[in-house]
């Protein structure tokens, strides 16, 4: 079983993946909607025991961050049945709320700095709906 880690930043994604050892893609922003689509089905197939991040993070970024739905159109569908078909599990790391926050207030570099927009981020993610095999980080 591989996995694909998903939540908001501060979530624990990074530190399951560690305490997994095991490789680790992480996606980036891709401008180009073309360009995203390949790296997310490299993702999928790859050797990688984690894929940190994928476009189920594009449906949250995407209306806060940039303004549209999301840049997957109807190829969402195609990306869950290869989801499937490499049998990868959606990680939901959506630990409450305050500890999430305590995580992304560190400072770290790579943390937002609008606190409103971290909070759309965080409910967006708890209101996202799956349509593959998943499971939630138990934080216990």
């Amino acid at each position: 079983m591989k996995f694909i880690l998903e939540g908001p930043d501060g979530a624990g994604k990074s530190t399951l993946a560690e305490t997994l050892k095991g490789g680790v893609w992480h996606h980036s922003y891709y401008p180009d909607a073309r360009e995203m689509f390949t790296q997310s089905l490299l993702s999928i197939v790859g050797p990688d025991l984690c894929v940190d991040r994928m476009y189920y993070s594009e449906l949250v970024y995407s209306p806060i961050y940039h303004k549209v739905p999301q840049r997957y159109g109807n190829k969402t569908r195609m990306l869950d049945r290869v989801i499937m078909g490499y049998d990868r599990v959606v990680v939901m790391c959506l630990p409450d709320y305050e500890t999430c926050h305590k995580a992304w207030a560190s400072g770290r570099e790579e943390m937002g700095s609008d606190e409103a927009e971290f909070r759309k981020i965080y409910d967006a993610y708890a209101a996202l709906k799956i349509n593959t095999s998943h499971m939630y980080r138990d934080w216990e």
